[in-house]
């Protein structure tokens, strides 16, 4: 197609731009093949006879037609569909695929239609910002896109046999310039692309729409494919089966803006999500939200929330392994402040897998172990509401976090225990006050309407201030019974003073000396019905515990002690080796609201009863002998009784500032009455 010079106007060729568009049918029918047809601005094209090859920069505004047995078409570059009425996309596919494929110009109710057949595209695809009418896949249409794709207006894919194709490695596809692609009515939108970062990315503002009017639209995330989404995913399905996550598939929610949905899953395998990741800012569950392999919640640096509201986010374990589940990977623990605020459930445990691991539940540091599987639940839920009075709320004594456990039915008789970590954050214990302080954090079963009871035992607790998050720990919660946290209650964290009593013969700092495997804090009431010793080593050899870590309280080691010995041998000793923690003997029996090794306990209470009359206190308390009773003496002979200070070196001094006495009072050292 040539004029003299190729100049038809005289001055540029006959559809060379836009406003020269060539009027009616160019129809390129040579017979021989390699046929070239050339870039220019067709209104009509038609092609017959043998092979072609369209040259780059071909535009077409109204119709493009291939006459049946034309040969092999070869797109060297860019083909356009530039109407501003409905039309057509020629489905070209195989040798004929189009290598780029752009959409353009299309008015509102004008789209540009895939029907019938297969359109290749080797390329780049763009359905252009100024294809205002859209593009839609229907009628058994199906968009296979090989390489980047873009659509920036609207796009949908409906009906049965409809699909978009984002299959092969290099294939991608962007949602992008606030446009929506809507699957509906059967169509199909297909993702397995291994493409990196993600095969599918829904840009701000965007939307894939999954919706369900008639048939629901289809979605499927395949093999090891990734879908980054930073505007918005919906389905309307209300069973959400119509939407398909293998498990090495990955869904990012990477929104920067508050609320981003978190768009819900359905229970069945395949139907739940593979891998969830979020960043960005935070987020809200638009229903019940199912994880199949592997859940993390913020792989950024500014931790975010993920609302659960009404409904339950619930990681799903295999019979084989646990669901990897980890918060703001990015950061280090003191950082980590990301969590699910409402309902996250662990469903699928097995005794097998889940004995000694740590599972995770809201953030980083709410967790539980099972240190004991048998008869454990199947599944667990807990639901966190921070800033929230759980039930007995008491302001000046607890923390404002409401924490609900769950369970599922068991495996057998629950007779489990577990070790349990609470997380909280620093404001939600800005109301404790009085004697209450956070190093005296302690975890209470609290069901409604019963008062709560203290559960657990050897705390732990990470009180740095500085932290996104602080946290206690205590282990052997049991389903029931003194340690039990049952099924509906809350997790109370109570910073108030506790009735901490002896299990064993022990050192008063050993842990194990204590029925709730904690040194009793400066406000306590120490009850003592063993055998407890202070300031000094007993051997393991002789039967005794062999503790040699000092006590943390010195000075203020309970505000009440309760030596009684009504049915058992109980005694409290003072004495001092290398080990005593006061260098010059001190102890002090006396409250304090800060625990400090410093600390001086005032107001403290004595209290010996329930002695034994027809038995006598120990008659020689020298040096030798406080050498003799702590290194030589073993645990199969007779216990003492009652108060016994020792002379030591130091001498030990034990100060009180009430003493209320029906036994045995045993002093070899100094026994203050009275605060100074």
């Amino acid at each position: 197609m040539a004029a003299l010079g190729n100049l038809f106007t005289g001055s540029r060729p006959l559809g060379a731009t836009p406003e020269s568009r060539i009027g009616g049918t160019v129809l390129w029918s040579a017979t021989p093949d390699d046929q070239r047809v050339q870039a220019r601005w067709y209104t009509n094209l038609s092609l017959a006879g043998g092979r072609k090859t369209i040259s780059d920069s071909v535009f077409v505004g109204a119709t493009y037609a291939i006459a049946s047995g034309t040969g092999t078409r070869t797109y060297e570059g860019t083909f356009y569909y530039d109407g501003t009425q409905q039309q057509t996309i020629v489905p070209e596919h195989g040798d004929n695929a189009y290598r780029n494929l752009v959409l353009l110009a299309g008015p509102q109710g004008q789209p540009k239609l895939l029907r019938g057949d297969t359109a290749t595209v080797r390329g780049f695809f763009l359905n252009h910002a100024s294809n205002i009418g859209g593009a839609s896949v229907n009628s058994g249409g199906v968009l296979d896109l090989r390489a980047d794709g873009r659509s920036e207006s609207p796009f949908a894919v409906v009906g049965s046999g409809s699909a978009i194709l984002v299959t092969v490695p290099t294939a991608r596809l962007r949602i992008a310039n606030a446009s929506q692609l809507n699957v509906d009515g059967a169509g199909h939108l297909v993702v397995s692309s291994t493409w990196q970062p993600a095969a599918l990315t829904i840009d701000s503002g965007s939307t894939l729409r999954i919706s369900a009017t008639g048939t629901p639209g289809r979605f499927s995330l395949l093999v090891t494919a990734a879908m980054d989404v930073v505007g918005t995913y919906l389905n309307t399905a209300p069973s959400l089966v119509n939407a398909t996550y293998e498990c090495g598939t990955t869904v990012r929610y990477r929104g920067s803006y508050a609320n981003q949905i978190l768009q819900a899953t359905a229970a069945e395998p395949n139907h739940r999500y593979g891998i969830l990741e979020t960043s960005g800012g935070n987020k809200r569950a638009n229903g019940d939200v199912h994880v199949g392999c592997g859940l993390l919640v913020n792989t950024g640096s500014t931790p975010h929330t993920i609302s659960m509201g009404d409904y339950t986010l619930t990681v799903h374990h295999a019979d084989t392994a646990l669901t990897p589940i980890r918060y703001d990977s990015a950061l280090g623990d003191c950082q980590s402040g990301s969590e699910v605020v409402g309902r996250f459930r662990h469903e699928g445990l097995k005794g097998a897998l889940a004995y000694g691991q740590v599972l995770t539940l809201n953030n980083r540091f709410t967790t539980i172990a099972f240190t004991d599987t048998t008869g454990m639940p199947l599944a667990v839920t807990l639901s966190v509401f921070p800033m929230t009075a759980p039930n007995s709320f008491n302001a000046a004594m607890d923390v404002q976090r409401k924490i609900t456990i769950g369970y599922g039915s068991s495996s057998g008789q629950p007779a489990w225990s577990a070790t349990l970590r609470a997380a909280f954050r620093l404001e939600e214990s800005r109301g404790l006050s009085g004697l209450a302080r956070l190093s005296g954090l302690r975890t209470y079963n609290a069901p409604r309407f019963v008062p709560p009871n203290r559960i657990g035992r050897n705390y732990t607790r990470q009180l740095d201030t500085t932290c996104a998050f602080l946290w206690v720990e205590a282990r052997g919660i049991t389903p029931a019974g003194t340690d039990g946290l049952l099924d509906g209650s809350d997790l109370l964290l109570r910073a108030a003073p506790a009735r901490v009593v002896t299990a064993r013969d022990g050192r008063w700092s050993n842990p194990r000396t204590w029925l709730d495997e904690s040194e009793p804090l400066p406000y306590d009431t120490a009850v003592v019905l063993h055998n407890v010793w202070v300031g000094f080593v007993r051997p393991l050899a002789n039967g005794w515990d062999g503790y040699a870590v000092p006590e943390r309280y010195p000075q203020a080691l309970a505000a009440r002690v309760i030596i009684d010995h009504s049915n058992s041998d109980a005694a409290l000793i003072f004495g001092a080796d290398s080990t005593v923690p006061s260098p010059d003997g001190l102890f002090i029996i006396g409250g304090a609201s800060d625990y400090l090794a410093t600390t001086v306990g005032r107001g403290g209470e004595l209290d010996i009863i329930g002695c034994d009359t027809l038995r006598s206190p120990r008659v020689n308390l020298t040096r030798t002998d406080f050498e003799r009773f702590a290194r030589t003496t073993t645990a199969a002979e007779p216990k003492e009784r009652g108060l016994v200070i020792f002379a030591s070196e130091p001498r030990p001094t034990v100060r009180v500032n009430t003493l209320r006495n029906t036994g045995w009072i045993q002093n070899a050292g100094r026994l203050q009455i009275g605060d100074e």
